[in-house]
């Protein structure tokens, strides 16, 4: 077993120039074992950056036993078990590409469905807004950046893949979400189905029932965007319990529900 986070990520997007990458190098320099003590004290350490390799700690293994605590309440403990492995920048800088190509495919995925683009005429006017940004990027890569031609190299290999991804995409590729998207937040909804449940309007099931199936079925609004719904029976307990105050589901849900709401008037 290996468990350790990724020395190299892309949070300001795929360095475009030779500084940006050599801040990249610095962060992944930095994290050798050797500078550890220094930076828990807030030193910065001296780094050579014609280093290309550094020793790191990664979890190798754990083990778990139990402990009392104050009141003698067993209580479960985990002791990782460490190693120093050996990470190579070049290396590590794939590993991110990696994880940064899956997240831009499932991302591209999921801009479909919240555009509802559901037809091949609309799925190709994307696709080519799309292929047209990762051309200029190949261009401006290989006219303008100055990054170090292996790392280069990498990025390239990158764009490329991501351009065929996008270009092969087809409409049977996915699928329409099999979730309901609800303009509501989490507490509104969660509240919205509670309401339904207590008045009748659902039957037959347990209200935990109802709970499980909002957790598998839909997903609630937030930020401009749809989160699928978890931890609702916990969420539900909060607000029944007035450990969360439900009043501004509720008005929410007043104001959208109004008699107008009923009507055949648009």
């Amino acid at each position: 077993m290996e468990n350790r986070p990724l020395l190299i990520e892309f949070n300001r997007g795929i360095p475009k120039t030779q500084k940006e990458l050599e801040i990249l190098k610095k962060d992944f320099l930095s994290n050798d074992i050797t500078h550890k003590d220094l930076l828990k004290n807030g030193e910065n350490p001296v780094l050579d950056f014609n280093k290309t390799k550094i020793q790191s700690e990664v979890v190798v293994g754990k083990s778990m036993r139990i402990s009392l605590d104050r009141f003698g309440f067993e209580e479960e403990e985990i002791d990782f078990e460490y190693d120093l492995k050996e990470i190579d920048f070049s290396e590590e800088f794939k590993r991110a590409l990696e994880i940064s190509f899956n997240n831009l495919c499932n991302k591209f995925i999921d801009e479909l469905d919240k555009k509802g683009i559901y037809t091949s005429e609309g799925l190709e006017g994307y696709k080519n807004v799309k292929l047209k940004k990762l051309n200029d990027l190949i261009l401006e890569l290989d006219n303008v950046c100055d990054i170090e031609e292996g790392i280069k190299n990498l990025i390239k290999e990158f764009y490329n893949k991501l351009y065929d991804f996008i270009s092969n995409f087809k409409s049977e590729n996915y699928q329409v979400s099999k979730k309901l998207n609800f303009k509501l937040n989490k507490n509104q909804l969660i509240w919205f189905f509670k309401m339904m449940y207590d008045k009748g309007v659902i039957s037959g099931l347990h209200i935990n029932d109802v709970y499980r199936l909002l957790e598998t079925n839909t997903r609630y609004y937030e930020n401009g965007d749809y989160v699928d719904m978890k931890a609702v029976i916990r969420q539900a307990h909060k607000l029944t319990k007035g450990y969360t105050s439900p009043e501004k589901a509720i008005k929410k849900l007043s104001e959208t529900f109004d008699k107008s709401f009923f009507s055949s008037e648009k």
